[in-house]
């Protein structure tokens, strides 16, 4: 399913700029590619019966996201994949983190 996932969240980005910087909205579109069916239920239903729609983790995505977002910087220089904006946030929340919970690792 990973490779599935990985393909969506590259086509989403590729095509769709508020993917870049909603996590929340870059899920809801790959929900919607991966399973017709979630269309037709309510947003609790769906979170409940993920498995029965086998749907990924919303952190798979997340992670599915920043892997093509790596990789295609990296490889092909498509930095119009990232939203610099987003991207500096992000960056800024990971070394807030690392910071504070840092220290409590051995």
């Amino acid at each position: 399913m990973n490779k599935n996932i990985n393909k969506f969240v590259k086509e989403i980005l590729e095509t769709d700029k508020r993917a870049r910087v909603d996590d929340f909205y870059l899920i809801a579109q790959v929900v919607k590619r991966m399973s017709y069916r979630v269309n037709t239920v309510s947003f609790l239903y769906v979170l409940e019966h993920a498995k029965d729609f086998n749907l990924p983790s919303f952190e798979a995505i997340t992670r599915a996201r920043r892997s093509v977002q790596q990789k295609n910087r990296i490889e092909q220089g498509w930095e119009e994949l990232i939203d610099k904006e987003a991207q500096e946030l992000r960056e800024l929340e990971e070394r807030e983190y690392h910071d504070f919970y840092g220290g409590f690792r051995k």
